[in-house]
């Protein structure tokens, strides 16, 4: 969860079991999320709370989505800290608890993020780096 990742040939392979949250994936050259070769028949992933934009395609057929996949652009600051800029959609798009398949898969604590909700992304807007 919460990774920025720009201009990759690819951003994610897919595995069994996976779950994907929170994160920027932009400027790929050929897929954001690829569904990866080792899935099994009835080992399903999940992308969720994800925000796709610029790249050549956004994510392989057949790849499970949750209900929030976002696609405007993250406003970055510049292409170097990646950075959201203060007025990107991205900020409080994120999700601090996630449950798929009965099991919880994230529980990021209230005092580890700013605002009503984490930022989509590697870097959270208005609060201090550790």
């Amino acid at each position: 969860f919460g990774n920025t990742i720009d201009g990759c040939l690819n951003g994610i392979t897919m595995a069994p079991r996976l779950v994907i949250l929170n994160n920027i994936i932009t400027n790929t050259k050929e897929k954001g999320i690829v569904k990866g070769k080792h899935l099994e028949a009835g080992a399903r992933s999940i992308v969720d709370h994800c925000l796709f934009f610029g790249n050549a395609l956004d994510y392989d057929e057949g790849v499970d989505l949750g209900k929030s996949i976002f696609t405007f652009d993250p406003q970055y600051v510049d292409a170097t800290s990646y950075a959201l800029s203060p007025g990107s959609q991205a900020i409080d798009k994120g999700v601090a608890t996630y449950t798929w398949q009965g099991v919880e898969a994230l529980k990021i604590p209230a005092e580890d993020y700013s605002g009503k909700a984490p930022e989509l992304g590697a870097y959270e807007h208005g609060k201090a780096e550790h």
